[in-house]
């Protein structure tokens, strides 16, 4: 239906968990509406070791998310990242337990989970490995890139001559589905950097196999 905002985040966030073997619960989506919301995350964490929210953490009118966690006794880590996509982010801990409000774009939510909740989860069932495999790989063409904030961008990666290559994946608005489901990898533009020039070396972060 025209004008319908659509759930994908349930979706996403359902598979990104099933690839690293863990058991979730979905609590299904709640009302803007305060006592709703306090009602369903009390219920949450109750069950849960680690309570992942999806929206809800910006600073609109309706987004009241950190406000209610911090009011049943959460304490916050932190609140806001210097990154493209997913500023809006918020950490805290609850008890023996941990809480995540994701940002609410669906692509926001998928990198969110590779680069913070994904590292989490390993920490706590043991393995070493907290993030996937990293390449360091050349950039196939210039990439505009604005300097002061960490830019985490969904790429490509081809090997040519035993040498690691990436480019963009197209157009990388965070609620461009698109731009994940082509990449292959997240190349992360480091907060010192500007324009990323053409055969710039880069850390890129494998999503697939290699």
């Amino acid at each position: 239906e025209i004008g319908k905002v659509r759930d994908s985040n349930s979706y996403s966030l359902s598979a990104q968990l099933k690839e690293i073997g863990i058991k979730y619960i979905k609590y299904g989506i709640a009302k803007d509406e305060k006592k709703i919301l306090e009602e369903k995350i009390r219920a949450a964490l109750s069950e849960c070791d680690i309570l992942l929210l999806s929206g809800g953490v910006s600073v609109g009118d309706y987004d009241f998310v950190k406000e209610i966690l911090i009011g049943i006794g959460a304490e916050l880590i932190f609140w806001r990242v210097n990154q493209k996509p997913g500023k809006p982010l918020v950490f805290l801990k609850y008890k023996d337990g941990f809480i995540f409000g994701l940002p609410g774009n669906p692509v926001s939510v998928m990198v969110c989970f590779e680069m913070y909740v994904r590292p989490l989860i390993k920490k706590i069932i043991g393995d070493d490995n907290l993030f996937r495999p990293s390449v360091r790989a050349r950039a196939d063409h210039d990439f505009k890139n604005k300097r002061g904030r960490t830019n985490f961008v969904r790429v490509m990666l081809e090997k040519k001559d035993n040498e690691y290559f990436f480019k963009s994946t197209g157009m990388q608005g965070s609620g461009i589905l698109t731009s994940m489901a082509k990449a292959d990898g997240i190349a992360v533009f480091p907060e010192d950097a500007g324009d990323i020039k053409k055969n710039s070396e880069i850390e890129v972060f494998c999503l697939k196999s290699r």
